[in-house]
This record gives C-alpha cells, sequence and structure tokens, in this order.
C-alpha cells in the first residue's frame, strides 16, 4: 500500500483505509503558529495563534461525476437542446491540488 505525503501540510497517509475504502485526504483549514496557554482552571493566558491555510489538498472528488455500466460520466449541457443534458466521458478531479502530493513508500 503505497504511503503519500502531502506537500501542502505534510501529512503522510494512505489512499485506502485498512478495510480497502478509499481515503481522500484533506488539509486542515488552518495552521497553528503557536499553542495557547491556560492556567490551572482552564482559562486562556496566551491564545492560541491561527492562520489560514492557502494551499489546500482536498483530494474529494468533484460533484457532478457519476458511474453508469462502469463508466464514469458527467452530465453537460445539450448545445443543441436547451434543457437537455448530455452523458459526456469524465476523468476523476479532485476539488484541490494544492501543493501537491510526494510518494514517500511504495
Amino acid at each position: 500500500m503505497p504511503k503519500w505525503e502531502c506537500n501542502s501540510c505534510h501529512a503522510v497517509y494512505s489512499d485506502t483505509h485498512p478495510d480497502g475504502r478509499a481515503y481522500y485526504h484533506t488539509c486542515p483549514p488552518y495552521v497553528v503558529e503557536q499553542e495557547g496557554v491556560y492556567d490551572e482552571q482552564g482559562h486562556v493566558i496566551t491564545p492560541e495563534k491561527r492562520t489560514a491555510r492557502h494551499d489546500l489538498r482536498d483530494e474529494n472528488i468533484k460533484p457532478g461525476l457519476f458511474y453508469l455500466e462502469g463508466v464514469l460520466l458527467r452530465d453537460v449541457p445539450d448545445p443543441e437542446t436547451p434543457g437537455r443534458m448530455l452523458h459526456k466521458p469524465a476523468t476523476i478531479e479532485i476539488m484541490s491540488e494544492g501543493a501537491g502530493r510526494t510518494l514517500v513508500e511504495a
């Protein structure tokens, strides 16, 4: 089972769960730059500092794709008949590439 490293958040993961189901990696939406500091009662002494991540990788499949008789398709508007949709062959597209990923273990 190959392992990948996300070039955006540096998480290491496999494309499948241990039971064989597909795993779609998604980066956390923010980076924690400084952990919060709390007293014994749980009151904030220094708040956590976060920044939004701008290079998110989201491997979830873009909506609108479906399988019909084993073929991956996408509905697109028929240019000749308004209101009619056509099934066109599609390729799997993820929501966002981010900074990509690197194979770390084959």
